[in-house]
């Protein structure tokens, strides 16, 4: 067996070899393997620098075919891509204080959570720049018809989520609200902490709706109310000053979301859904 110390021997030693020599049946089987040895080290470089090389220049080309197929295309044009601004990390770990009295998302009633009785409402805010306290929108939608329902709110606090709903209470009058809101299905957020003051009629001390709460870090768990936020976002992108929007505008987004075509719904509106429902 010919052994070498570096691939120099080698290559030294091959050259050497001359075609009369290999023929010579006493050396065969040591240099047709020091042949194929070689050759196979040297493929073996071949292929690996070829693969980093393909990589390398498929990456450079996708990102050169984007630019140049899709110049006026970015992530800003984008309604569901554009630049989000990661937010600063607080050093101090915040506990949210939990009411005792809150009633978790797991004991709703299965006609409720099967979509087949109406008047259940998942609840949720729009926050335009963050780390500001300008106006947000307080959305509302029913789980069975997937209407929605918007409320612009001066900012995002407890108070101005009562008042809204106690605004919406008087409007449609007491008995048709709780008739229409027979639940509530919320996040673990501040401005829904206080269990007995969204439950509690702001006309008289009955109970004007029953409120649930979801899992933290569950937003799935809503996701008729975070698949109408993404709608929304379609006009207001994240980021932007919704104190901007007037109350007329926000109405028209509104009424364009509730009157939009729904795969889920048959190619149905929500309005349509919800029309039936409120005259069954």
């Amino acid at each position: 067996v010919m052994e070498y110390r570096s691939s120099k021997e080698a290559f030294q030693s091959l050259n050497a070899l001359s075609w009369g020599n290999i023929m010579a049946p006493t050396c065969l089987s040591a240099k047709k393997f020091l042949f194929t040895s070689v050759h196979l080290m040297w493929w073996l470089i071949y292929l690996r620098s070829s693969t980093c090389l393909q990589r390398s220049v498929s990456k450079r080309c996708t990102l050169t075919l984007t630019k140049v197929s899709s110049p006026g295309v970015s992530n800003e044009s984008l309604w569901e891509k554009r630049k989000r601004k990661r937010p600063k990390k607080d050093p101090v770990r915040r506990v949210k204080k939990q009411h005792a009295r809150r009633t978790s998302i797991e004991k709703r009633p299965k006609p409720v959570e099967n979509r087949e009785e109406f008047g259940h409402w998942e609840l949720d805010l729009i926050v335009g720049e963050k780390r500001t306290t300008k106006p947000v929108l307080m959305t509302l939608v029913e789980r069975k018809t997937r209407m929605l329902r918007v409320r612009k709110l001066p900012d995002k606090t407890q108070a101005s989520v009562f008042q809204a709903l106690k605004a919406m209470e008087r409007s449609m009058g007491v008995c048709p609200f709780r008739s229409m809101f027979k639940s509530i299905t919320a996040d673990n957020g501040s401005e829904f902490l206080d269990v007995e003051q969204m439950e509690r009629s702001g006309f008289s001390k009955k109970r004007r709706v029953k409120l649930y709460y979801a899992h933290p870090y569950s937003s799935w768990e809503r996701g008729s109310n975070e698949n109408g936020n993404r709608i929304i976002r379609r006009f207001i992108a994240k980021g932007h000053d919704i104190g901007k929007w007037t109350l007329k505008r926000i109405g028209e987004i509104e009424k364009w979301i509730n009157n939009y075509p729904r795969k889920i719904l048959a190619y149905k509106t929500a309005q349509e859904f919800f029309d039936l429902e409120m005259a069954a």
